[in-house]
């Protein structure tokens, strides 16, 4: 568990933005919950609770457990999921877009230096 935690803490500060919890109303009305399954679910993140789901084959509406929070709703989970993976992916593409203007960039100063 103590692996699980230090390796979700590492990912974590690469991390600039949350999880707009507040967009996702279908699960719970309740603010303060949501917060609170968010940091749970940031606290064990994405490859501990992608673990805990796929030992499982629940409908989204089912609960489970994270860590110590208590009574996570599945589709509450899936919806964090997928925002993490999109997120992740801006994050590739714009590595890639910067990598790329920092090539161009050493080919135009070896041009204009010769």
């Amino acid at each position: 568990m103590l692996r699980a935690h230090r390796a979700a803490t590492d990912e974590g500060h690469m991390w600039r933005r949350r999880f707009p919890y507040e967009q996702y109303n279908k699960w719970s009305r309740d603010p303060a919950q949501k917060r609170h399954r968010t940091v749970a679910l940031e606290k064990w993140g994405p490859k501990f609770v992608e673990a805990e789901l796929s030992d499982r084959a629940l409908g989204s509406s089912a609960r489970i457990n994270i860590g110590e929070t208590r009574g996570v709703v599945v589709g509450f989970i899936r919806d964090w999921l997928v925002w993490r993976e999109q997120h992740q992916i801006n994050w590739a593409m714009l590595a890639v877009i910067m990598a790329f203007a920092v090539g161009i960039a050493a080919i135009g100063a070896s041009i204009f230096l010769n």
